[in-house]
């Protein structure tokens, strides 16, 4: 009974961040979309990774970039922690997980920055 109950505080401590607010679920048609986002401000960045990579790539950059501005960092369909459930893989297709994202975020004033790929798909 003890372990039972270590566990389940275990699971709730790592499950149930303190001042982490729930992110809503975003969807492009049936591709659920990885998101990272920080920072509270009217104007948000929304950083575009490249061919093969994700969202990770932008850390850096969302660290420095989140005590001015609200920083966004999507993984594209096929790519990180994304839906892998399409079967079409167009650069039209990922601009429109990027719209979804932006769509479902109610973001308004946006910087679009875009690495390799993500440079063509913004």
């Amino acid at each position: 009974m003890v372990k039972l109950l270590l566990l389940l505080y275990c699971c709730c401590l790592f499950a149930c961040r303190p001042g982490e607010a729930e992110k809503p679920e975003i969807k492009h048609g049936d591709v659920s979309i990885a998101y990272d986002i920080a920072g509270n401000s009217d104007t948000a960045i929304v950083f575009v990774h490249g061919w093969c990579i994700n969202k990770t790539y932008w850390q850096s950059q969302a660290d420095y970039f989140k005590k001015r501005f609200t920083v966004v960092a999507p993984d594209l369909g096929g790519h990180g922690k994304s839906g892998h459930n399409r079967k079409s893989w167009t650069v039209n297709d990922y601009a429109g997980d990027i719209v979804s994202v932006i769509n479902n975020l109610g973001l308004n004033k946006i910087i679009l920055a875009g690495h390799s790929m993500g440079g063509d798909i913004i």
